[in-house]
This record gives C-alpha cells, sequence and structure tokens, in this order.
C-alpha cells in the first residue's frame, strides 16, 4: 500500500482507493501464480488459481457494496438542442 495515498488519485483512506490498491495486489498475486504453474503439482496449481478467484470476487462484493453503480436515469435534454425532423 501507498502511505501517502493512491496513485490514481483519492484520499489515503478512500475505500475506493484501497479497492483499487488491493486489486492491483491480486493482480499481481495471480501473475505469480500464472509463473509458478510449471513449478507446482496440479493440487497446488487448483488451489492457488481458486484463492486467487476467491480473493478478486471479495473485492467485487466489497466494491459492490460500497461503491454501489448509480440507478439508471434518463438525462434531460437542453431547449436549444432541437433535431428537425425531414
Amino acid at each position: 500500500m501507498v502511505a501517502g495515498g493512491s496513485a490514481e488519485g483519492g484520499a489515503p483512506g478512500e475505500p475506493a482507493a484501497l479497492l483499487r490498491e488491493a486489486t492491483k495486489v491480486v493482480s499481481g498475486l495471480q501473475e505469480q501464480v500464472a509463473r509458478a504453474t510449471i513449478f507446482l503439482p496440479a493440487y497446488d496449481q487448483r488451489l492457488s488459481s481458486d484463492t486467487v478467484v476467491s480473493l478478486h470476487e471479495a473485492i467485487a462484493k466489497a466494491r459492490r457494496r460500497v461503491c454501489p453503480k448509480p440507478a439508471f436515469s434518463f438525462k434531460t435534454r437542453k431547449s436549444g438542442a432541437r433535431v428537425s425532423r425531414v
């Protein structure tokens, strides 16, 4: 973790910044697991891959809980931007 704040912006303790940082860490772990597969037995490969997947799912669940998607709504058009019909 970066002590002074996230490299992508946001406050140091902001949940979205922390989730971005966690995603980067888990992605790095996933790359290490991928590189180590030639050295690991099949059971350990599956266990490592399942662990990485469960970490990604936990981060996604936390992201949905902390930063929910905004509700869909139609945007109002400006009155000066009318389209003429032929």
